[in-house]
Parts: C-alpha cells; sequence; structure tokens
C-alpha cells in the first residue's frame, strides 16, 4: 500500500512539473513558500530535484519523511509571523552554463521580522528550476 502511495504521490509529481511552464528561480521560490503555506505537498515535493539524494527505496521513504518533518516545521514558522509578507531577492548567481543558481532573499514577515535565507536550484531538461539539497 505505502509502495502504491509513493508511486501515486511521484506520478502526480511528474505530472506537475511536465505540465508547468518554465519558471525562472525566484518564481520557483515563490511557488515554494505559497505551497509551504498551503501545504501542498505534492507540489511542494514536485518543485525539488531529489534524484541526486535517493540511492534505494528505503531512502526515499526516509527522505520523504524528512522533508515532510522540515514542511512541517517550516509552516508552522512561518505561521507563528503571521505569514510572509514579500520576499527580496538580493542576488541570484549562474554557473557557466546557467544550470545552477544560488539565490539569496530576506523573508520579510507580517509582524515585521525578516530572516535571510539562501537557496540553491537546478534547472531540469524541460527548463523548470529545482530546489537542491545542498
Amino acid at each position: 500500500m505505502i509502495k502504491k502511495l509513493h508511486a501515486l504521490l511521484i506520478g502526480i509529481c511528474l505530472t506537475a512539473v511536465g505540465c508547468s511552464q518554465q519558471h525562472s528561480p525566484e518564481e520557483s521560490i515563490q511557488v515554494f513558500y505559497e505551497s509551504l503555506s498551503h501545504q501542498d505537498y505534492p507540489e511542494l515535493l514536485s518543485l525539488f530535484n531529489l534524484e541526486n539524494n535517493l540511492q534505494d527505496q528505503r531512502s526515499e521513504s526516509e527522505l520523504y519523511e524528512i522533508l515532510a518533518i522540515i514542511f512541517k516545521d517550516l509552516a508552522f514558522n512561518i505561521q507563528e509571523k503571521g505569514g510572509i509578507h514579500k520576499i527580496e531577492y538580493h542576488s541570484i548567481e549562474y554557473n557557466s552554463d546557467k544550470s545552477r543558481a544560488t539565490v539569496r532573499y530576506t523573508l520579510n514577515f507580517k509582524d515585521e521580522s525578516y530572516t535571510f535565507d539562501t537557496l540553491f536550484l537546478i534547472k531540469d531538461h524541460t527548463g523548470f528550476w529545482q530546489l537542491t539539497l545542498e
């Protein structure tokens, strides 16, 4: 049953990625935080490039469990601060062939607090920018 659920989840993620139009790194980050606030886990997973982190079936389920814990914790912290007011992008650095990006930004929360962060993204074969676990 769990294998069928994982297969269905992966299928949904691949469909979402395949049907989505190309995004810039900033748009992928925006969608990440919107999906996080709605706790839309299939959408969140579709935004990540997890292929390099998967070694076998056991590690796949463990990785999904770890990500679910991280997503819930992030969503809770954002909700405690009243949600995100805006995202300010400071810099985007690309590698030489523009297939990887490092994005530095500030999350401004509705309670007037803020935090600086950095996310790493990789462009897949369709031109979609996915977040990576680096």
